[in-house]
């Protein structure tokens, strides 16, 4: 029997499932989404439950709950895309792309390419893509994907637009601040961004993305005891978020805490960020360590990864051309609503 929910229904917010995922409340989250599905099996929360698992680089786990949502309800594409989406981030980044598309014109599809897209930089194509998702997509989502690539742009008029849509939907969520930090810190008005970090701290054990901005906090003013303090405890609330490895590393090199700055980058390896800034620091690192060898080693494969980032993000735009000639991002694809969204910010 088929007891997906409607399309209306499915992006509803049970017993405050999304508040605990856009305060990156992961565990907590699928506590309750299991608790949920012991309560009723539906497809929609094994697909949720699915995300939860691979926002913490769970892959195996994530695939077989998407599977079952496929199983549950075969008539709904983006189930069983979402299984394929899974197996496409084990794939080489340079095959990524075209498996995705390999795949459909699917909601699933058209973000996890505009996430791919930011990965490669490539901010402006992503914009473009994450503007074609259908309205009955997570609202949110889509504002902070879109403020996150105009970030990567600097168009930081064009970020600040859309959080601010996204803060009438969820206006006390961690992923708000984060944004309002991030683009703050762009725009390089430290002292209103050290503002939202040091308001944030107090409820840091319920929102713990508080960690991570007094982190950075402390980073930019070059405070790195008090710094790594703070990474340290957001890495214990988010061992996934690779990223805070990175900074933490930061600290330990400034400190010429060595080891512990090679611990830590290899762990920041793991992330979905760019890894040239990793490597870039890791150079860094072991040349302040006198390790030369390991120095001349670590330059070796900076150049290489800068190669064949190159290489990708070229044969991503040719193929992301190929598409728009085929029609894949064609808007007429979509039915026209008057309600149509992501509404243009201001003068956009």
């Amino acid at each position: 029997m088929d007891t997906s929910t409607t399309i209306e229904e499915e992006w509803t917010d049970p017993d405050g499932l999304l508040e605990l995922l856009y305060d990156y409340r992961y565990k907590e989250a699928e506590s309750l989404l299991k608790r949920l599905i012991s309560e009723e099996e539906t497809a929609h929360l094994y697909h949720r439950l699915g995300y939860v698992l691979l926002a913490q680089n769970r892959h195996d786990g994530a695939r077989k709950q998407h599977k079952r949502a496929a199983q549950i309800c075969p008539s709904e594409p983006d189930y069983a895309c979402a299984v394929a989406v899974v197996d496409s981030k084990l794939l080489p980044k340079s095959r990524q792309l075209k498996r995705l598309m390999e795949l459909g014109r699917h909601d699933t599809v058209l973000c996890s390419i505009g996430d791919f897209l930011v990965n490669l930089g490539l901010y402006r194509e992503a914009v473009s893509v994450y503007e074609l998702t259908p309205t009955h997509w997570e609202r949110f989502e889509i504002y902070c994907r879109l403020c996150g690539a105009y970030i990567g742009l600097e168009m930081w008029d064009k970020a600040d637009e859309y959080v601010e849509l996204a803060a009438k939907i969820h206006p006390n969520c961690s992923l708000v601040s984060y944004y309002d930090f991030m683009i703050l810190l762009g725009q390089r008005k430290f002292q209103e961004a050290w503002d939202i970090a040091n308001e944030l701290e107090p409820e840091a054990d319920s929102r713990p993305i508080a960690y991570k901005l007094a982190g950075i906090s402390y980073l930019y003013q070059r405070k790195f005891p008090q710094a790594i303090e703070k990474f340290s405890a957001a890495i214990q609330l988010l061992p996934w978020m690779s990223d805070i490895y990175y900074y933490r590393a930061a600290c330990h090199a400034c400190l010429k805490e060595h080891d512990l700055g090679r611990n830590d980058i290899n762990k920041a390896l793991k992330s979905s960020m760019d890894e040239a800034y990793v490597l870039r620091l890791k150079y860094i690192l072991e040349l302040r360590a006198f390790a030369y060898p390991h120095a001349a080693r670590t330059l070796i494969e900076l150049l290489l990864y800068r190669f064949q980032h190159t290489v990708c993000r070229y044969n991503s735009k040719l193929l992301l051309k190929k598409a728009r000639k085929q029609g894949f991002f064609d808007r007429s694809l979509e039915p026209v609503k008057e309600d149509v969204w992501p509404p243009a910010p201001k003068g956009g």
